[in-house]
């Protein structure tokens, strides 16, 4: 026997499926509240006030408010509303690559510092305050465009070559890209070793 390959495509109206989930939503409450007098609210009229935005609803996150707005107004607890659709699955992504490098708020390609025991802090050939950023892996950054833009990848790179400049010589450093968690807890760590060297000042005179 051959297996036989049936193919079948198909138009979803999100429009008339957000409708149905609203109203089926509704008619399960009105089935199975727990309070006969739905805690005073006048429930049919909750349903016809609330279908009024229907038509206005264009994303599942759109729906997902209107019909807990339209639960909260029978103030019971533990009663919400969730939905999940393949349509709000990312289909592209992209992260930023942290270095390891602090730079100025006043000249965002000139670097102040570096973070303590970050890849560039490690690396032989060490970045200093004061270098400008003129590449990330080839590619010339400019200083009009948001410097995070040339840190932006879909796919993150094992390796990043930074160019700089200094006294106008130029020259390149091959460094590897951090994690935004990783980066968080070298602050975090420089942070703990900042407090442990303040000494209070002497108050006693």
């Amino acid at each position: 026997m051959e297996a036989i390959s049936i193919e079948h495509r198909f138009s979803r109206n999100l429009a008339n499926e957000f409708s149905q989930i609203f109203f089926e939503t509704w008619a399960a409450l009105d089935e199975n509240f727990n309070a006969e007098d739905f805690h005073g609210v006048d429930w049919p009229g909750m349903r016809d006030r609330y279908a009024e935005h229907l038509p206005y609803v264009r994303t599942r996150d759109d729906l997902r408010r209107l019909v807990n707005d339209m639960l909260g107004e029978l103030n019971a607890s533990h009663t919400g509303f969730s939905s999940f659709g393949k349509e709000e699955e990312t289909f592209y992504s992209a992260r930023t690559a942290e270095t390891g490098i602090v730079f100025s708020d006043d000249s965002p390609l000139t670097v102040e510092r570096i973070i303590t025991k970050s890849h560039p802090d490690l690396t032989e050939k060490a970045i200093r305050p004061g270098d400008k950023l003129l590449s990330v892996n080839g590619r010339p950054v400019d200083p009009t465009i948001n410097r995070n833009r040339f840190f932006y990848f879909a796919d993150m790179p094992e390796e990043l070559v930074l160019e700089f400049s200094r006294n106008g010589d130029e020259f390149e450093v091959v460094t590897r890209p951090h994690s935004h968690h990783h980066i968080s807890a070298l602050l975090y760590d420089e942070w703990i070793a900042e407090n442990r060297r303040y000494e209070p000042p002497d108050l006693s005179g």
